[in-house]
């Protein structure tokens, strides 16, 4: 199969409507294939994200939000401001680079200290201060281990 050009702004425009207001796209024109008003399906393979089928590709809708209202393709990442990747407002949206969008995940579940970079060692009963790839310390008292990791990353 060859192998497609993206879909430009204009013709996302004459296939779906935006609403830059509720996020929501819908198709122009209805026909049998397109009995559905809303457009677009979440997928959680990797991470929860509304995926679009457009001229036999798929695209994130984000990504098509974005298109739609600046008329050009991103840049770079799309970030969604409130960490809901099923919100595709406008005023949600914005664009970002990967440590910025990767800072705006929010914690793990597994995190036991609260805060990114400082870990609880069992074997040593102490909070180990970790973060990108080095090793700044263990201490006895969590709140000594959460100041350093926020300094560390204020400075970075």
């Amino acid at each position: 199969m060859a192998n497609r050009e993206p879909i430009t702004a204009g013709r996302l425009r004459e296939l779906l409507d935006y609403d830059p207001a509720t996020g929501l796209f819908a198709w122009r024109k209805k026909s049998k294939a397109r009995w559905r008003e809303r457009v677009g399906c979440s997928s959680t393979q990797r991470h929860t994200v509304v995926n679009i089928g457009v001229d036999y590709r798929r695209y994130k809708a984000h990504r098509l939000a974005w298109l739609w209202m600046t008329g050009e393709w991103p840049a770079s990442e799309i970030d969604h401001i409130n960490r809901n990747p099923l919100d595709n407002r406008w005023c949600n949206l914005r664009l970002s680079n990967p440590s910025h969008n990767h800072r705006n995940h929010g914690g793990y579940k597994n995190n036991t200290s609260g805060t990114t970079g400082v870990i609880w060692d069992k074997s040593g009963n102490r909070w180990i201060v970790r973060m990108n790839g080095k090793h700044f310390g263990s201490f006895s008292s969590k709140e000594v281990a959460t100041r350093l990791a926020l300094q560390i990353r204020m400075e970075n």
